[in-house]
């Protein structure tokens, strides 16, 4: 259909290409899919060529297509990449009904593809076979998120949805759906990281924006310098790295460094260990993280985070893992008195952990990271990110809060450091 069209820019995409992957693997899929790539790398053009495929192959009633983004006109990049595709296929006449519009088409099989307005209303109006959503980054953070959810929700019994985006706001439902993906029931791809069409003097690097009153050396000098940046979003928006390393407290360059080695998360028995918990009961989530020493360092063992969860099942969970994997002490925010008496009567011993004393936790926690003394395995992404993005407050004497992002990992983190802090025996050398 495509191989006698005039229009380029989709020559590249082969089977050894990874959107190429992502459609072939999407078609024998009975999955959903969340894809991450930066910015250019072509995801609303893979995304029109899988609308294109869906509206010709499925049947009534899951062949429609909806197509929602940040915005409307962002959403109508995917839907031009779809609508010139369609009109420059040799024998379009045999498949269209009529010329496409602007934010609609239909084909003469009775399929139809949409552009979404931005209006929670809209998305729940229509209930497609394929929801795709380009940019979902940008679109989640719209209402809220609740246009994104609206259309996520309204695809039709045995329908997919397809995410897509360069991940740029953590926050986002994307992003949230992109760490718990298997979790979630999505098939995660990418990130695509580079310009297809597009090498340069360096792997991975593009201008930072199309400018033409700049050279293109004038350019790439300026991404080159923006690439060894650890706070600047060029990495992440452009590379589709997931983490753009915008906070202030801990290096974003060491965390790199401490989470680049995996390693065993089995307690390893002799060895001193210590549970932090952060009860976070009232507006934020419930973190455990277990901390193990070897041979000198220190090194991260659990890292979980829990929505709302059970008062007593929590308290049973940390007693059993207090229990179960030898922890000589559970280390808990002293500010939840009555979770703290509930671990003492399952015998747990408990430290209460008072955070007046922020600005030494986090000076600690700190030289813990600068030093390499601390190692946090790659699945915990949850803790690496936060340790990357959390900022002082105006204070200077604890991290801020006062937006959506919670850092309820690190002080959980915090909570199993202070074990550390005291004086004790010599540390146990595992050979």
């Amino acid at each position: 259909m495509f191989a006698r069209s005039e229009w380029t820019g989709f020559e590249w995409l082969t089977p050894e290409d990874d959107r190429g992957r992502f459609l072939l693997d999407f078609i024998n899929s009975v999955e959903d899919a969340i894809v991450m790539g930066g910015k250019e790398t072509a995801k609303s053009l893979t995304f029109a060529l899988l609308a294109i495929w869906w509206m010709l192959s499925k049947p009534a009633p899951i062949r429609d297509v909806g197509i929602i983004a940040g915005s409307e006109p962002q959403a109508k990049v995917t839907y031009t990449h779809l609508r010139k595709l369609l009109l420059s296929a040799a024998h379009s006449q045999v498949f269209l009904a009529e010329e496409p519009l602007n934010i609609r088409c239909n084909l003469r099989n009775g399929a139809e593809s949409w552009v979404y307005a931005a209006s929670f209303y809209s998305a729940h109006g229509k209930h497609p076979g394929l929801m795709i959503g380009d940019e979902a980054v940008l679109a989640s953070q719209s209402q809220d998120g609740e246009v994104l959810k609206g259309a996520l929700a309204s695809v039709t019994t045995g329908g997919r949805r397809v995410m897509g985006s360069a991940p740029y706001f953590e926050d986002a439902i994307f992003m949230q759906t992109w760490r718990k993906a298997e979790e979630y029931g999505y098939r995660r791809y990418g990130p695509w990281r580079k310009h297809p069409w597009q090498e340069l003097q360096e792997p991975y690097v593009t201008p930072i924006s199309r400018r033409p009153w700049l050279t293109i050396d004038e350019q790439i000098n300026e991404a080159l310098r923006a690439l060894k940046d650890p706070n600047s979003n060029y990495r992440c928006f452009w590379m589709g790295e997931l983490e753009a390393g915008v906070g202030d407290i801990f290096p974003a360059v060491k965390i790199d460094l401490i989470s680049e080695v995996r390693y065993s998360l089995e307690p390893i028995v002799g060895c001193r260990k210590a549970l932090g918990v952060d009860t976070g009961f009232r507006s934020s989530k419930f973190a455990v993280v277990g901390v193990e020493e070897r041979d000198g360092l220190l090194y991260v063992i659990l890292g979980e985070e829990y929505e709302r969860p059970s008062f007593n099942e929590m308290a049973r969970a940390v007693a059993k893992l207090f229990f179960d994997d030898h922890y000589e002490t559970v280390y808990v925010d002293a500010s939840d008195p009555a979770f703290i008496d509930q671990l003492r009567h399952y015998g747990v011993s408990v430290e209460e952990v008072v955070f007046t004393h922020m600005n030494r936790m986090i000076g600690s926690t700190r030289f813990y990271i600068e030093q390499e003394k601390l190692k946090v395995d790659k699945g915990f992404p949850d803790l690496i990110w936060q340790l990357k993005n959390a900022r002082y407050a105006k204070s200077g004497l604890k991290i801020d809060k006062t937006g959506v992002s919670q850092y309820d990992s690190v002080d959980a983190l915090f909570c199993a450091l202070e074990y550390w802090a005291k004086p004790s025996s010599e540390p146990v050398v595992v050979t």
